[in-house]
């Protein structure tokens, strides 16, 4: 049972852009929720537009509910979803991204050529950013999967 309800819906952000022959998809605060998942809709668009040439995502995990690095979230639940939600394990937690893991997953699916890490908040998330930048490439290398993965910093452009 999800905290707010079986029928709170949490759509996130999901942004195709289609320039020059690429197609560039954003997403954010999008990963699994009650009925669907962010990946169910990344294979909508891959299935009909083709390879997608950059994916723009968090690299991130973010349980929903209890997530130390927004906690005013936990404002919008009652204390009783909040203990409830406390008891759980953070594997036990959707997250409101799609983390490492299930990347990797979505990669083997699909054709991704190039994750651009983005959206990990302040300064201070920069090397977590890092760590799961080489950790999601060392997965994706261990599948054979040819995903490349952008390491880049703020305020670094890139040229598609």
């Amino acid at each position: 049972s999800y905290p707010l309800g079986d029928s709170f819906r949490m759509f996130g952000n999901c942004y195709l852009l289609q320039c020059n022959n690429l197609n560039v998809v954003i997403i954010a605060d999008s990963g699994v929720e009650k009925k669907s998942s962010i990946s169910d809709e990344l294979i909508k668009i891959y299935e009909e537009y083709g390879k997608i040439n950059y994916l723009f995502t968090c690299l991130l995990s973010f349980p929903e509910v209890l997530n130390f690095g927004l906690l005013h979230y936990s404002f919008c639940f009652s204390f009783l979803a909040l203990a409830r939600e406390n008891k759980k394990t953070s594997m036990e937690r959707k997250s409101i991204t799609l983390g490492v893991y299930d990347l990797v997953e979505i990669c083997a699916q699909i054709e991704i050529c190039t994750i651009v890490p983005y959206a990990h908040g302040h300064l201070n998330r920069l090397d977590q950013e890092r760590r799961r930048t080489k950790e999601l490439s060392i997965l994706l290398e261990k599948r054979s999967i040819q995903t490349e993965v952008l390491n880049w910093s703020f305020g670094e452009k890139i040229r598609l």
